[in-house]
């Protein structure tokens, strides 16, 4: 590995780092107070009980982490590192996170019909980076064909479930794909201020991602919050 592609490799690890920590801060550290059905964060939200609080922040939380591990599997992957099968392991349990999250009020069927379609979308996601990774031009764009598929099909699923609007989970899942393989592209590049620049925007929109995903499903499904 070059001296340049190390310190491009050190900065990643410290970037996923500090991305994970702030995460399992939010997890972990409680940061609400309950007052019966109002829940308090640093902003006065009224309204919102302790149970749709701990779901919404569980569910942001594994949708970002989901995202960094893409990008942190993409990037072992891409330089062949010795822990890249590791990495895509730990892409895999991210995505059966989530998928358990959701499990909890739509049953673990609708969880496992979920991650079938999340993990398509992962595994399409690896190969373009192989592809990348080896110069495999027309087959780097079959598999961002594969991804826009597999992004149409999970939007249409969660859709269906929550009762939004397809278009509203598409636009946001769109540009999230988008982010994720443009920082790839420049972390090829050698561009890693770029490319982290994307992937903070790709940890963006799984973040609305997940706003919206959640209000739809605390509102379709009253009885569970």
């Amino acid at each position: 590995m070059s001296d340049k592609k190390a310190d491009g490799h050190s900065v990643a690890l410290a970037v996923v780092a500090l991305f994970a920590g702030i995460l399992i801060g939010i997890v972990g550290a409680g940061v609400y107070s309950v007052d019966d059905s109002v829940v308090t964060t640093d902003e006065s939200v009224e309204g919102i009980s302790e149970t749709q609080a701990r779901y919404q922040i569980t569910l942001n939380a594994h949708f970002q982490a989901n995202a960094l591990k893409a990008s942190s599997a993409a990037q072992a992957v891409y330089e062949e590192r010795s822990d890249s099968d590791l990495a895509v392991e730990a892409l895999e349990q991210s995505s059966e996170d989530i998928a358990t999250t959701l499990a909890v009020v739509y049953g673990d069927d609708m969880g496992d019909e979920f991650l079938d379609l999340w993990e398509g979308y992962n595994s399409s996601f690896i190969d373009y980076v192989e592809y990348a990774r080896d110069g495999e031009q027309d087959n780097m764009l079959d598999a961002e064909v594969s991804l826009e598929e597999h992004v149409e099909n999970t939007a249409e699923f969660l859709a269906e479930i929550t009762e939004l609007e397809v278009e509203t989970l598409e636009v946001i899942l769109m540009e999230y794909n988008q982010n994720l393989l443009q920082s790839l592209n420049a972390y090829a590049a050698g561009n890693f201020e770029e490319s982290y620049r994307l992937q903070r925007e790709s940890l963006a929109e799984m973040r609305s991602f997940s706003d919206v995903l959640g209000e739809g499903i605390v509102d379709t499904n009253p009885d569970h919050f």
